[in-house]
Formats: structure tokens, sequence, C-alpha cells
């Protein structure tokens, strides 16, 4: 045989082969059991679906397969990939978002005045009010009196202004005077006081007594511990020694207020965490199948729980993106590094009284600022950190720029870690921003601020400051890649969208403030979604509807494209799904959706 014929013949052999097993697949394909082949398990069609990918593309379907989206595009695309056992959601025209990612939030411990305090009433926070220091005290001994000696008592002052005045001014021995064989908390939020047992507990629970209670405005004019401290200690009082030897209540507490965010179309948040049993709750429930949300955390145990964070941060190394799908680190910070308002840390000249109450953690000798700059030695990523004035953001980039220099990092090294800075009550100033871009910093705004902060900024520091106050727009114009966070206990009257109209229209507590940093509808969706999305870490799987990413989404009542902007606020969730899993479904949408598989039959049936 020639060799030609040879080549001929082998030819002949391969086209014999190919159309053979043309057949022979097509054969078994029709003999493959319907269960075993890979149907999308839920669709959801005849929609309006905002895609948030690059160009915006609204879509009309969906398809679900294994906690990820298979395809999106038009009914007929995405109907004709259903199998015998797809679910199929007729969404009836309703609008579809990408799931929202909370930036900078604290479910975990808004849950325990709202859920532990179920099974444990003196978790439940007890309120006494006054206009004078004499009164917020009578109130204070009033209720130390009726509490038992082992059991924490939790008060919260009002009003804010004199509450604020108060913490200024007492300390532990005032507490004491009234109530020394009681365990009294005063907690107001970001700052807090406590009689001299907690401060006891505190010292045996982690041996060593904590530099965060010595930070500047904390310690009397001798040096000597006040009692007074930061939201830091506060997370630690409550997750680690008011919950000590309860961490299944601590988890259950959790798990709910997880679910709660999903009924306002929450699927991913970001918070740091500081107390050491918080993480091993976090920890177990994701373990378990029952993190409902998804959680980008900042790992803050060295400043709470070792007497020497830049020795524990310098040995730890970088952390960011370790984890699973539902619980992975983003980065390291010591949690703030100013007051909240009225205690910021600003530039601006003032008169007496409010400088004197302005409050920086951040100073050169200071062991946050030492702390921040092992973080970035290390490798970390810095985040998660709230900056509430201009002067505390100017201590950040300072820290940033001279630990990267010490690590021999180049800008776009600098700029690949993602550094962040949150809130935006009175920052960044112009100045500020390009400084922002040039380190690639990305910026965590919360619009409760313009609602909060704006009238006091107003009132405090002068309305040409109030151009500082969560200027959205103006980064975004000079390539600063600002992202929503909502830092608020959310209500079905101040949900994500109730916020969100705050930064469409800025009006807020009666009137508009700061037009010029309006921004769109769109853009507001993009720092909700897309370029939260990077804040987490996670842009390639979350922030937008695109085959190939998790399957976060929510299904809405109204048509956010299209409502005017001052009804924003009024959009409800009817459905809110996380990795192709209802995590949440009111009762105006049950039965559309009554073949799909809930979050909690799932976890009930183990097949999550």
């Amino acid at each position: 045989m020639s060799w030609t014929e040879e080549l001929i013949m082998r030819r002949i052999a391969i086209l014999v082969f190919l159309f053979l097993g043309f057949f022979t697949a097509r054969a078994a394909a029709q003999s493959v059991p319907p269960e075993l082949i890979n149907y999308p398990e839920t669709i959801l069609h005849n929609g309006k679906i905002v895609t948030m990918n690059d160009s915006a593309t609204i879509a009309q379907a969906l398809a679900v397969r294994q906690g990820k989206l298979l395809a999106v595009g038009t009914n007929a695309e995405i109907l004709r990939l259903a199998g015998p056992k797809t679910v199929r959601i007729d969404l009836r025209g309703r609008t579809v978002l990408p799931g929202f990612i909370d930036t900078h939030s604290h479910p975990h411990e808004y849950s325990l005045d709202s859920y532990a305090s179920d099974s444990l009433p003196e978790l439940r926070m007890k309120t006494v009010t006054g206009n004078t220091f004499s009164e917020l005290l009578n109130g204070v001994e009033s209720l130390a009196a009726k509490a038992k000696p082992d059991e924490w008592l939790m008060i919260r002052l009002e009003p804010i202004d004199v509450a604020n005045d108060f913490w200024l001014k007492h300390t532990y021995r005032d507490l004491d005077k009234i109530a020394a064989d009681k365990l009294v908390f005063i907690n107001l939020g970001t700052r807090g006081l406590m009689t001299s047992r907690g401060l006891e507990l505190l010292k045996k629970k982690y041996g060593f007594e904590s530099e965060l209670l010595r930070l500047p405005g904390l310690v009397d004019k001798d040096g000597q511990i006040t009692g007074r401290f930061r939201a830091e200690v506060i997370r630690v009082i409550q997750a680690d020694l008011m919950m000590d030897g309860r961490k299944e209540l601590l988890k259950e507490s959790y798990f709910k207020a997880f679910n709660d965010l999903a009924k306002f179309g929450i699927t991913t948040w970001s918070s740091s965490i500081q107390p050491l049993q918080a993480f091993e709750a976090l920890a177990e429930l994701d373990r378990e199948g029952k993190m409902t949300v998804r959680l980008g955390y900042t790992h803050g145990q060295g400043f709470t729980s070792f007497p020497n964070a830049a020795g524990f941060y310098e040995r730890l190394g970088a952390i960011q993106g370790h984890g699973t799908d539902f619980l992975w680190a983003i980065g390291a910070s010591p949690g703030n590094i100013d007051g909240s308002y009225p205690n910021v840390c600003t530039s601006i000249p003032a008169r007496g009284p409010i400088k004197e109450r302005e409050q920086c953690f951040a100073g050169p000798q200071e062991f946050k600022r030492q702390g921040i700059e092992a973080i970035v030695r290390s490798g970390n990523r810095v985040t998660g950190l709230h900056i509430a004035g201009d002067r505390a953001l100017d201590d950040l980039m300072d820290a940033i720029e001279d630990a990267s220099k010490k690590a021999g990092l180049n800008a776009d090294q600098i700029r690949q870690k993602r550094h962040s800075t949150d809130h935006c009550t009175i920052n960044p100033r112009p100045d500020q921003i390009q400084r922002l871009k040039r380190l690639g910093m990305i910026v965590s705004c919360a619009p409760k601020y313009v609602e909060e902060a704006a009238p006091r900024i107003l009132r405090d520091y002068g309305e040409e400051y109030l151009k500082w106050n969560v200027p959205i727009k103006s980064m975004i114009d000079a390539g600063v890649k600002p992202v929503i966070e909502l830092d608020s206990r959310l209500k079905a009257d101040k949900n994500a969208f109730y916020y969100t109209q705050i930064l469409v229209t800025r009006e807020a507590a009666g009137r508009i403030w700061n037009l010029q940093e309006k921004i769109d509808r769109v853009t507001a969706l993009k720092m909700f979604t897309r370029w939260a999305a990077e804040y987490v870490l996670r842009e390639n799987v979350l922030g937008s509807i695109e085959p190939g990413k998790w399957a976060d989404l929510m299904v809405l009542d109204r048509d956010y494209m299209t409502i005017p902007e001052n009804e924003i606020g009024k959009t409800q969730v009817l459905l809110t799904m996380v990795g192709g899993r209802i995590a949440y479904e009111l009762p105006a949408i049950r039965g559309v959706a009554k073949n799909a598989v809930p979050a909690k039959a799932a976890r009930e049936t183990g097949t999550e």
C-alpha cells in the first residue's frame, strides 16, 4: 500500500469513528436519567433584570445552577434551558437587582439587644433620660439598685449631646459611688463607661491592662484609667464578657440578625471583628452552613486580645482573601482612629468646647498608628477602619505611605492593596481626594452621615465645611471609587433604599445638603454592587448578574430605574436570593416562587 493510499484509509477511519461516536453519544445522552443532567435548578423570567454588567444591560430572564448564574438573557433563551425539575419563577414584570453589599455595618452587635436579650433580659438596653448630669446619675442609680449583683446592666443615656458631655466628664469612680457592687455598663454606641467591677473582669479576661483603655481622652490628667472606652471595647464586653459561656446563644442571635439583612436585600456585609468569641461563633455558623448572607470581615482581634498589636500583626502576615464563600478576610485594622460625632478628629479651627471634645488616636506615637503601620509592612490591607474627621484621614494616609516606603513598595504595589477608609462624616477634603486616588484607596461612605451629621457640622463648624460631608460626586469626578455602607440597624421605613435616596437627592433632615454632591441612581447602584464587590475583594463572583457569578439578587415591588427620585426610599424587597437559595420571601410574592427551595428549608433538610 502506497503512502497516499494509507493516508486516505486513515482519514476514512477517523470519519467513521466520529460518525459512530456522534450517534453513540446521542444515544447515551437519551438514556441518562434526567436527575443526572445539569439543568438549571431555578429560572427567573418575565422580569426587568438590571444586570449591572459593564453596559448595564437589562435582561428578561436568568438561570441558576449550583449557586451560580448559569445564563442571563431573553425569556426564550433562558426558558429553553429548563429541565424537568427546573423551578420557574414568573417575575410578572418585576425588577431584579444584584444583592446589595453593605461595606460597613454591625448586625452581629445589634443582634444582642434584638435577640439574645429574649433569653437574657439583662442584655436588653435600658434608657435613662435627663437634661443634667444629676438627673442622669439618679436614673442610673435607680436602675442599679434593682439589678442583681452578677448580671450586667446595660444603659443608654439620652439626649445624645448631654450624654456625650456626661461621658467626657465622668469616670468609673463616679459610677462606683452609686453602684460599686454592680456590673453597670453605659453604652453610647461608640463610647462607653463602666464600674470598676467591669474593668476588673476585662483585665482578668485578657490578662493585661488593654491599651484601648489608655487612648487619648480616656485617661485623667495623672494618666490613670477613667473607665471610659471606645467602640472596640464595647464589642469585647458584649461578646466576650456578657456572653461568656453562652456561645450557642450568641450564634443564635447572629443567625437571626443575618436573616434580617436578607429582608432588606443585603446579601453581603462587611465589618471589623474584634471579640474572640464573636469570630468563633461566626466560624461555627459558617461550618454548620448557617450563614444566611455573606461576610467579608476585617481582622481586629490583635488590638483587643493581645498586649502588643504591632507585634501581633507583624507576625500574622497577609490574610486578605482567605476563607470560604460565606466568611472571608478582607484585611485588618484597629477599628477606629477617632471618635464618632462629636468626638471627630478634624483640622478645622473651632471654638474651644468643640476642639476639646475632638479625639485623635493615630498620631505618630500612638499604638494604633504603630499597629496600622505593622499591618501594612506585613503585606496586609488596611480596611474596615472608622474615620470620621479629615485629620484622622491624614493620619491614616501618612501611616500607609510611611509603612509602604519602609516595606519597599512602589506606587503600583500600594494601589493594588486597595486600602480603604470608612464613613466620610467630615472627609475627605478636596486636597485629600487626589491623595486617595494616588494611593488607590476605596472610600466607604454612609448616607446616614448626611442626615445625622450635616446639621451638626453646620452648627459646630460652619456651612463652608458641609462640602466635606459625604462628598461622593467630587470623588467620582476625580477618579476615586466610593462605595455605600449603611452602618445602621435597618428598619422598614429606613432601609437600604431610604439611604440610597439620600445620595440621589441629598435631601435629609428637612432640607437639601450639598446639592453639588448629588449622584444619579445608576451610580448609586454601582456603589452598592460592582464597586462594593471590589471593597470585599470578590468582584470576580459578586456585584453583578452575569454568568459565573454567585446567584445573589433581590426582587423589588417597584421599578427602581424609573420611579421618581423622591420615592426610591419607599422601595421594598419581595424576595432575596443568596447563592441560588431563597433567603427571604414576602407573602406578596409567595406562590410565585412556591416551588423554589428557601434557605430555611434547605438548612432543615440538610440540602444546603
